[in-house]
């Protein structure tokens, strides 16, 4: 908000509960609709950014990245996090070790080379778009896919290949940065290093502090009291801030590991989890999951309403070259294939349709500097595959599953 646009506060309340009053309504009107709740926000984003400039009451919505990384992003994964279950996780741990190294760095080249061909830029450039669409977001996949009978393995891949990667694809993104835009100095030694420092540092940091926490929790009995509840919104926060900007790791898998020790250390017996899965602390971290999201994806419908788009080959030929690359990785490759050759084919039908993208490529782009020759052509490449994942794929993967229920395997 500018200093045009200073509310006082009784203004500044009802504005919030307008907008809180419109999400309710779109949660309540929206469930039997063949769009899901998310796309229905973006939409609605789309309209407010049109008819802000004419009503002097609307205030300007910016889609922040900082926002976005730092005090929604850790809350997010943390809501996704506490609703995994590791032994369900270690199901799936190849084939989601795969999609979330591997499969980054694939898809990253694919659409890396190709957009710098149909854009006719060198192709480091075209890389660092590559990075920031390689990142599948959890916000995006979480929310959208569980809304179908879908098998929890396949599900748990989903999720579990849209938690992982992000750390990895912004790693990527911003070692490519650092050489297109600051021509850093680097080797592909040095970025392997950092890489696994980076990736593999976070996991026990963010399980000693998730361990600590729990352990915290259950000797105060304070599981579904106010204390109780508000060291997990510090938790969140605290191993976010702790892993990225004091040791510089990666706090998406930090804030990620908590959650799994938070939620595992909670209970003093197994029996505990499975008879207390609706609690005070579950109600609470999925309204905040919920409430979360749908901030990011009005901030993203806001921010795609004032772009000015250009129409150009390139942009229907990025929708074509992410579908494309994603089918490539689940399909062609023979490590994946393998690796999961019992799985039904239906599967990796949705596996390919499960590859969604939300706020994390917009968020990262927009961290590119304005004086950045591609920084707006990259922003109008990225607004149009979020927006695709988010109308066509649910679509098209509801479609399929009514006419192919997905059996298990």
């Amino acid at each position: 908000m500018d200093g045009a646009h200073l509310f006082d506060p009784a203004t500044a309340v009802l504005l919030g509960c307008l907008f809180l009053l419109m999400l309710a309504f779109l949660r309540h009107y929206t469930q039997k609709t063949p769009l899901p709740y998310e796309a229905w926000i973006i939409l609605v984003g789309i309209v407010y950014a049109q008819i802000q400039p004419h009503l002097a009451l609307l205030p300007p919505v910016g889609f922040q990245p900082e926002v976005i990384m730092l005090m929604i992003l850790p809350l997010l994964i943390f809501a996704e996090g506490r609703s995994v279950h590791i032994q369900s996780l270690l199901q799936v741990a190849y084939p989601v070790a795969y999609l979330a190294v591997a499969g980054v760095l694939f898809v990253a080249a694919t659409i890396g080379f190709s957009i710098a061909w149909l854009m006719g830029i060198e192709p480091i450039h075209g890389l660092l778009l590559g990075a920031a669409l390689a990142a599948t977001d959890p916000s995006a996949a979480g929310v959208v896919l569980r809304r179908f009978s879908i098998p929890e393995k396949l599900l748990m891949t989903i999720e579990g290949e849209s938690l992982f990667n992000d750390g990895v694809a912004i790693v990527l993104f911003t070692t490519i940065a650092g050489l297109v835009l600051f021509e850093q100095q680097v080797t592909f030694t040095s970025v392997a290093l950092d890489t696994l420092w980076i990736v593999l540092a976070a996991a026990p940091l963010g399980w000693l502090l998730g361990w600590v926490t729990a352990k915290v929790v259950v000797i105060w009995s304070v599981r579904n009291e106010f204390t109780g509840l508000t060291l997990t919104i510090v938790l969140a926060y605290g191993t976010f801030l702790l892993a990225e900007h004091l040791l510089h790791i990666s706090g998406i898998i930090a804030v990620l590991f908590a959650a799994l020790a938070f939620v595992r250390g909670r209970y003093t017996k197994c029996e505990e989890m499975k008879r207390d899965g609706n609690d005070a602390f579950q109600s609470f971290w999925a309204y905040i999951a919920t409430l979360a999201g749908s901030t990011v994806f009005f901030m993203l419908g806001v921010a795609i309403g004032e772009h000015t788009f250009v129409l150009s080959w390139a942009i229907p030929g990025i929708v074509l070259i992410v579908l494309l690359s994603r089918v490539a990785l689940i399909y062609a490759s023979p490590w994946f294939v393998s690796s999961c050759r019992r799985w039904p084919m239906a599967w990796r039908h949705v596996l390919t349709l499960g590859g969604l993208r939300g706020a994390i490529p917009a968020a990262l782009v927009l961290t590119i500097p304005a004086e950045y020759a591609y920084r707006e052509d990259f922003l109008c490449l990225v607004f149009v595959v979020v927006t695709t994942t988010l109308f066509i794929q649910p679509l098209l993967l509801k479609t399929y599953l009514k006419r192919a229920p997905i059996e298990s395997d």
